[in-house]
C-alpha cells in the first residue's frame, strides 16, 4: 500500500476501500501541482528580492539611498516642475560640535551622493568616490580632533540628483549623526537647516504648487453639486431596483453622455494641452514634411514606436492641414474617441465571456471602463498611449478568447500576433504585455498537454507575425543607439536630464495618503500617491509646468473624486484577490492572466521609477493598456461585494453613482471661465501665427486683476515695441492688486527704461511677497548690480539660488557681486558653475578667471580661463591687456 501523505487522503481512501483509488491518485497528483506552484511562485519571489536588493542597495547607476550611517540629507529645495539639466551641482554640509578633551579613538562613517570631500577642523579626512557612493567609507579621525569646539564640513557633488549625505561620528561616547541641525547650502543658495531625504519636498507661499489645491478647499465651493450628485444617484439606484433590466437604454445613455462631453471640450480646449503636446504633433509633422521616420535624437518623442505618428500624419494630409494647425488637435482628439469606442467594445465582449447572462457585472466594468479618468483626460490629448492601449486591449482580449476554448484555430494564434505587431509599434510596453500572453499560452499548452511542437509552432506563429511587424523599429533603435529601448532620458539619445529630488528613499515607495490630501503633484510624496494621483484624475494636470497653463477641467470637483476613487479602488483589489484565489487555487488560466498582467504592469513602473531620477515616472497613464484586466477585476470586486454586504447594497451602488457623476462633471469644460479663457489665451502664444492679445482681453474682462493676463499683454506691448506702455499697463495692474509675478514684471520693465531706482523698489516689494517665486530675487540680483549695490546683490542672488541652482545667468551674477566684494572664494565657485553651465560665455570665463588670479597657488589657472575668454570674444582689448598683466607677473 501506498503512503498516505495527506489525512484527507486517509478518509477518502477509506470511504473508497482502495489506497490506489482513483481518487487518490488525482488528490496526489493535485498535491503535487499544488507543491510545484508554491516552489514557482517562492523562486519568483526569491528573484525579485534580490533583484530589489540588489538595485537598491548595491547598483550605484540607481539612484536609491538606502538606510546608512546617519540619516541621509539634503538642503531645503522646495518642488519645481520643470526638469533640470544633468550637470554637477554641490551642497556643502557644516557641524560644530564640542569635545572636552582629545580623543582616544574617533570613528567615521559615512556615505555621499555622489561623489564627496569631507574635512575636520580645516583637514581633509575623506573623498568618496561617486562610483562607490554606496559603500561606506569607514575611517578613524581622532588625529583631526581637538578639545574644544571642532567644525566638521562635508561638499557633496551630484550631477542627476540633489546632494545627500549620511554622516556618523562616534568619539569617546560622544555621537554625532546626519540631522536636521546640520547646516546647509546648495550650489551658493543661502544657509538653511538641512532636511531629511526621506521627507517629501514640500512648497511654500509664492511656489504655484502651493496653489495647486487640496480636500478641503474643493470640497467646500462643491457641495452642492456634491449633494445633487448624491440624490441624482439615489433615484437611479431606486429605479433600478425597480425596473431591473435597462441596458437598451444605458447603452443609449452611454452614448449620448460621452458624444456631449467630447463635443463640448475639444473647441475649448487649447490646441496645446496634454503631456509633451507639442513634441507628439511635431513628431507628426516631420513625418508629414519628409515622408520619412526621424532617428530618436531629433526630437524630444521621437524615440516613441511610429504607428501613431503615421496614422496621425495620414488622416490630417487627407484633411490638408498641418500637425501644428490648432484644428489638427481636434481631428487627433476625434480619432483617440473613436480609438476608444473600440477599445470599449472589446472590454465588453470580454465582460461578455467571463460573466455570461450577468448584465448587472457587465455594465459595472463598461462603466468603470468608460468613466476610468486617466483614459478621459488622455483622450483629450494628443498622445500615442490611447493607440497603444486599444491595441493591447485587442491583444488581451484575443489571448482570453484562447485560453477558454479548447483547440483554437490557428488563425486565432495568428491574429493574436498581429495585434501585437500593433501594439508593439505602438507603445513600447506592449512588450510586457506579449511576456504575460507567452506565459499563458504555455500554460495552457501544459494543461492540455500539448505536444512540444504543436506548441511552438502555435506560439512560433504568433511571435513571429509579431515581430516582423512590430519588431523592426526596436531593432533600428538598437542598431543607432545600442538599446533596443532607448528613451529621452537615455544620454546617447538627447541631453541628460533629472527632475527633483533625484533620487527614491525607501519612505517614498512605502507611504500613501498625499492623494487624497493634496493630490495634485503628489507623486512629489510617494510612488503609490504618484499612481493613484492619475489614475483616477489628471494629478500631473496634462503636463503643465505653470498652474495657469493647466488644462481647464474643474478641479474641486477631481479633487472630490479621489476620495470617492478608494471605493472603486477597493473593488479592484478584492477583484484581484478573488482572481488570484481563482487562479492559483482553481487552475482558472483566464482569471490568473487577468491578474498577472496589470501586476506587471505595475512592477514595470516600479522598476521605471526606481531606476530612473524622475517623480513623474510614478505615472499611471503607462499601465493604461490594462484596461480590460482592471474592468474586469472591478467587476469581479463588485460581485464579491454584492454578495456579501446585500444589506449596504443601495449604498455601494449609490456611491458609485456619485464617483460617475463626478468624474464625468469633473471634466466638463465651463466656457466663460477665467481658468478656460486663460487656457485658451495660453495655448495661442505655442499656435504658430496666432495673435493671443484679444484672448487674453477675455481674461481681464472676467479678472481685471488677474496678473498672469496683465503680464502677457504687456510682454505683448514690449514686442510690439510699445515699451512704456507695457510698463504704464503693469504699473497700474501693481497699484490695485498685490501680486509677486505683476511686480517682477513691472521692475523688469522699469529697468529696460533705466529706471533702476524704482525698479528695485518694486522687485523688492515683490521679494518680501514670496518665498518661492525664483524671478523676483534673481531680477533683484541683476537690478542691485547694476545700482552698484554689491552686498544687496549677493544677498539676493544666494536667496534666488535655493530656488534656481542651475540658473548660469543668476550664478555669474552672484559671482561678480561676490569678485567686488573681494570675496574670491565664494566667487570662484559660482563663476566655475556659471562658466560649466554657460561654456560659451565669455564674461563667465574672465571673471573667474580674475577670481582665481586672487586666489593662492591659482594663478595658472586664472590665466587660462581668461586666455579662453580672450577666444571667445577676441575684439575685447581689455582682456588682452589684463592677459599681457599675467603673462608678466608669471615670468
Amino acid at each position: 500500500m501506498r503512503r498516505l501523505r495527506h489525512p484527507i487522503n486517509i478518509f477518502f481512501c477509506c470511504v473508497a476501500g482502495d489506497s490506489d483509488s482513483t481518487f487518490y491518485r488525482a488528490h496526489e497528483k493535485s498535491d503535487a501541482m499544488n507543491r510545484a506552484r508554491a516552489i514557482f511562485l517562492l523562486g519568483l519571489l526569491a528573484a525579485a528580492g534580490g533583484w530589489l536588493f540588489y538595485t537598491c542597495a548595491v547598483n550605484p547607476n540607481v539612484n536609491f539611498l538606502a538606510p546608512g550611517p546617519g540619516a541621509w540629507i539634503i538642503y531645503p529645495t522646495p518642488p519645481q516642475v520643470p526638469p533640470l539639466a544633468g550637470m554637477p551641482m554641490t551642497t556643502v554640509f557644516r557641524r560644530d560640535f564640542v569635545l572636552p578633551a582629545n580623543p582616544a579613538a574617533a570613528s567615521l562613517s559615512c556615505r555621499c551622493f555622489q561623489a564627496g570631500e569631507l574635512s575636520i577642523n580645516g583637514v581633509r579626512v575623506a573623498a568618496p568616490e561617486a562610483s562607490h557612493w554606496k559603500s561606506i567609507t569607514r575611517l578613524d579621525v581622532a588625529a583631526c580632533l581637538r578639545p574644544g569646539t571642532n567644525e566638521m564640513e562635508a561638499r557633496v557633488t551630484c550631477g542627476n540628483g540633489l546632494p545627500a549625505l549620511s554622516l556618523e561620528l562616534a568619539v569617546d561616547g560622544f555621537l554625532l549623526k546626519s540631522d536636521e541641525t546640520w547646516q546647509s547650502s546648495l550650489a551658493g543658495a543661502e544657509w538653511r537647516p538641512a532636511q531629511k531625504a526621506s521627507r517629501p519636498l514640500q512648497p511654500a507661499p509664492g511656489n504655484w504648487l502651493y496653489e495647486a489645491g487640496d480636500i478641503q478647499g474643493a470640497v467646500r465651493p462643491s457641495w452642492p453639486m456634491l449633494a445633487l450628485f448624491v440624490m441624482a444617484a439615489a433615484l437611479a439606484v431606486a429605479a433600478l431596483a425597480r425596473c431591473g433590466r435597462l441596458e437598451a437604454a444605458g447603452i443609449v445613455l452611454l452614448t449620448v453622455a460621452w458624444a456631449l462631453l467630447f463635443a463640448h471640450n475639444l473647441p475649448l480646449l487649447p490646441a496645446m494641452s496634454g503631456f509633451d503636446a507639442s513634441a507628439h504633433l511635431a513628431y507628426i509633422r516631420f513625418i508629414q514634411e519628409h515622408k520619412a521616420l526621424p532617428s530618436a535624437g531629433q526630437g524630444w518623442e521621437f524615440f516613441q514606436a511610429p504607428l501613431y505618428y503615421m496614422l496621425g500624419a495620414v488622416v490630417l494630409g487627407a484633411l490638408g492641414l498641418s500637425a501644428l494647425q490648432p484644428e489638427a488637435a481636434q481631428i487627433l482628439g476625434l480619432l483617440n474617441l473613436l480609438l476608444v469606442a473600440v477599445e470599449l467594445r472589446l472590454i465588453l465582449a470580454a465582460l461578455r465571456l467571463l460573466f455570461p447572462g450577468r448584465r448587472r457585472l457587465q455594465w459595472g466594468g463598461l462603466l468603470l471602463a468608460a468613466f476610468l479618468p486617466a483614459q478621459i483626460y488622455l483622450l483629450h490629448y494628443p498622445t500615442n498611449e490611447i493607440l497603444g492601449a486599444v491595441t493591447t486591449t485587442a491583444a488581451l482580449f484575443l489571448c482570453l478568447k484562447i485560453l477558454r476554448r479548447e483547440n483554437p484555430p490557428p488563425a486565432w494564434y495568428a491574429g493574436l500576433g498581429v495585434v501585437l505587431g500593433a501594439a508593439l509599434l505602438s507603445k513600447a510596453s506592449a512588450v510586457l504585455a506579449l511576456a504575460a500572453v507567452l506565459l499563458a499560452l504555455a500554460a495552457k499548452a501544459r494543461r492540455e498537454r500539448q505536444s512540444p511542437s504543436a506548441f511552438l509552432g502555435r506560439a512560433g506563429l504568433c511571435v513571429g507575425l509579431c515581430l516582423v511587424l512590430g519588431g523592426w523599429h526596436y531593432w533600428r533603435l538598437w542598431r543607432q543607439f545600442g538599446n533596443a529601448f532607448a528613451g529621452n532620458w537615455d544620454p546617447a539619445v538627447g541631453n541628460a536630464w533629472w527632475q527633483l529630488p533625484g533620487f527614491h528613499t525607501a519612505a517614498y515607495f512605502l507611504s500613501f495618503g498625499q492623494s487624497l490630501i493634496r493630490p495634485f503633484f503628489s507623486g512629489f510624496g510617494s510612488f503609490w500617491d504618484g499612481l493613484y494621483s492619475t489614475w483616477w484624475g489628471d494629478g500631473l494636470i496634462g503636463g503643465a509646468t505653470r498652474l495657469y497653463g493647466r488644462p481647464p477641467w474643474n478641479y474641486n470637483l477631481m479633487t472630490a473624486a479621489f476620495v470617492l476613487a478608494l471605493v472603486p479602488s477597493a473593488l479592484v483589489l478584492t477583484g484581484l484577490g478573488r482572481a488570484l484565489d481563482e487562479g492559483l487555487r482553481r487552475r482558472r488560466l483566464d482569471w490568473l492572466f487577468l491578474a498577472v498582467v496589470p501586476l506587471l504592469f505595475c512592477f514595470a513602473v516600479f522598476s521605471m521609477s526606481l531606476r530612473l531620477p524622475f517623480y513623474s515616472e510614478s505615472r499611471a497613464m503607462y499601465c493604461l493598456p490594462v484596461v480590460l484586466p482592471f474592468c474586469a477585476l472591478g467587476a469581479l470586486g463588485l460581485d464579491v461585494w454584492l454578495a456579501r454586504c446585500r444589506r449596504a447594497r443601495p449604498f455601494l451602488l449609490a456611491w458609485l453613482g456619485v464617483w460617475l457623476l463626478t468624474v464625468f462633471a469633473a471634466f466638463w469644460i465651463r466656457p466663460d471661465t477665467v481658468p478656460t479663457r486663460l487656457a485658451a489665451a495660453i495655448g495661442l502664444f505655442a499656435a504658430p501665427g496666432q495673435d493671443p492679445g484679444p484672448a487674453f482681453a477675455k481674461v481681464l474682462e472676467l479678472d481685471p486683476r488677474n496678473a498672469e493676463a496683465n503680464v502677457a499683454l504687456a510682454e505683448l506691448d514690449k514686442s510690439a515695441g510699445h515699451v512704456s506702455r507695457a510698463a504704464a499697463r503693469l504699473e497700474a495692474a501693481a497699484r490695485t492688486t498685490t501680486n509677486a509675478m505683476i511686480d517682477t514684471a513691472l521692475a523688469l520693465r522699469l529697468g529696460e527704461q533705466g529706471r533702476v531706482a524704482e525698479a528695485l523698489e518694486w522687485a523688492g516689494r515683490a521679494c518680501d511677497l514670496t518665498v518661492d517665486y525664483p524671478a523676483a530675487p534673481a531680477l533683484l540680483c541683476s537690478l542691485s548690480l547694476r545700482a552698484g549695490r554689491n552686498e544687496q546683490a549677493a544677498r539676493a542672488g544666494a536667496l534666488a539660488l535655493r530656488l534656481a541652482p542651475q540658473n548660469s545667468e543668476l550664478q555669474f551674477n552672484v559671482g561678480l557681486a561676490l569678485v567686488r566684494l573681494k570675496r574670491y572664494a565664494e566667487a570662484s565657485a559660482r563663476l566655475s558653475d556659471a562658466a560649466e553651465g554657460a561654456p560659451r560665455d565669455a564674461d563667465a570665463h574672465f571673471w573667474l578667471g580674475i577670481a582665481l588670479w586672487n586666489l593662492p597657488g591659482r594663478k595658472p589657472a586664472a590665466r587660462d580661463q581668461v586666455a579662453l575668454a580672450l577666444r571667445l570674444s577676441p575684439q575685447n582689448d581689455r582682456w588682452k591687456a589684463t592677459l599681457q598683466e599675467m603673462d608678466l607677473d608669471l615670468r
